[in-house]
């Protein structure tokens, strides 16, 4: 099922592109529906592609040695996901579950590959906003740990320390 370009205007990864840069991008999108507690990204995983969440709530974590799933964050509307795995090839650091039914817009990985690695003014552009993208999310990450490094060693893997700002 192809994208409307309008849905890409509400996506903060993709605000410098133009209407002619959202309508090539969307050309190469696929909608994804996806029913709320179902899994679409596997942790450990290397398929798959680069999503942007359209529409519904979806919850990154991490599967534990012991079994147990710890929530390292809730994403919604505009967030983008699966960006590493399709940036350095190695297996996904998380899994990704749907918590409300969710649209997603999927970049497959062969056509992600075709961006990040085209001379094209628009995928130029990509590449720039994904590396943006990429810093912010280090950033985050940075702070989310020096947080959770100052709190007693009790709390420190309490999940509220770790969500989504």
């Amino acid at each position: 099922m192809s994208i409307e370009p309008v849905f890409l205007k509400a996506i903060p990864l993709l605000r410098g592109f133009s209407s002619t840069e959202q309508r090539e991008l969307a050309r190469m999108l696929e909608l994804v529906p996806v029913e709320a507690g179902v899994r679409f990204i596997e942790q450990g995983s290397t398929s798959g592609g680069f999503y942007f969440v359209l529409d519904g709530q979806v919850r990154i974590a991490r599967q534990l040695p012991s079994g147990h799933e710890f929530t390292l964050a809730r994403m919604g509307k505009g967030h983008v996901l699966g960006f590493l795995t399709m940036v350095d090839g190695q297996p996904r650091s998380a899994n990704v579950i749907a918590e409300t039914k969710a649209a997603l817009a999927h970049l497959p990985a062969a056509r992600f590959q075709e961006l990040i690695s085209s001379p094209k003014p628009m995928a130029v552009r990509f590449q720039r906003l994904l590396a943006r993208e990429m810093i912010r999310t280090l950033r985050r990450a940075n702070q989310r740990f020096t947080r959770a490094a100052t709190l007693p060693l009790e709390d420190f893997m309490s999940p509220e320390h770790f969500g989504d700002e």
